[in-house]
């Protein structure tokens, strides 16, 4: 019988990243309907993408960066780390998760085989591809400068009760393409604060899909 994700003890420290992450066990919460996007949202655009916006590929434009999406030679966790160009500024996320949930090499190849009637270069996020995801589902866009800076789902006294935008679940972690070490690759809850941990790659854990350009 395969075991969900969630039901993985995780280290109380996994660092990855530019910065050191701690790993909670809280309980996750019920998802959380999104409400309307803020006028702020509009603000934080590169040329017509507009984070909040539609993307050209039929999702959500989740970060803009003027000057290119952050790269660190040596990360396998780089925002946009699926850029198929010189350089990508926006990062575009699927409009909602692949249905069920996927062992991590099944998730890779899910994420690559998704496509929408306007593009199929769709790829499994890095681990800080999530982590903006997640500044963004929580109404907090991240600020160029503040690219790699740990998303506090409850930095202000909320847990999932916070999350806003994108239509998260909030049972179990998502998959990032970031592998981590003994078989294991890096995942991201969206329910409570410093839910980031590494998960044995043959548990189950969503997808959802991303596209840089």
């Amino acid at each position: 019988m395969q075991v969900s994700g969630r039901s993985i003890v995780i280290s109380a420290a996994v660092f990855f990243s530019a910065i050191g992450i701690y790993v909670s066990s809280s309980s996750p919460s019920e998802t959380v309907v999104s409400d309307s996007l803020p006028t702020t949202f509009a603000k934080r655009c590169f040329e017509e993408y507009c984070i909040g916006d539609t993307g050209p590929g039929g999702g959500t434009i989740v970060y803009v960066n003027e000057s290119g999406l952050p790269k660190f030679s040596t990360f396998d966790q780089n925002i946009g780390l699926g850029c198929q160009k010189t350089t990508c500024h926006v990062l575009e996320m699927a409009p909602a998760d692949l249905v069920g949930q996927y062992s991590w090499r099944s998730a890779v190849a899910a994420a690559e085989a998704f496509s929408t009637p306007s593009r199929d270069d769709w790829v499994l996020p890095s681990a800080n591809d999530l982590n903006v995801m997640c500044k963004y589902a929580f109404g907090e866009p991240a600020d160029v400068g503040d690219d790699y800076t740990l998303c506090k789902n409850n930095e202000n006294g909320t847990d999932a009760t916070g999350l806003r935008f994108g239509g998260f679940s909030t049972d179990d972690f998502y998959w990032s393409s970031s592998e981590h070490e003994d078989d294991t690759a890096l995942v991201y809850g969206f329910w409570s604060d410093y839910v980031q941990g590494a998960n044995k790659k043959y548990r189950l854990a969503y997808v959802r899909p991303v596209r840089a350009f």
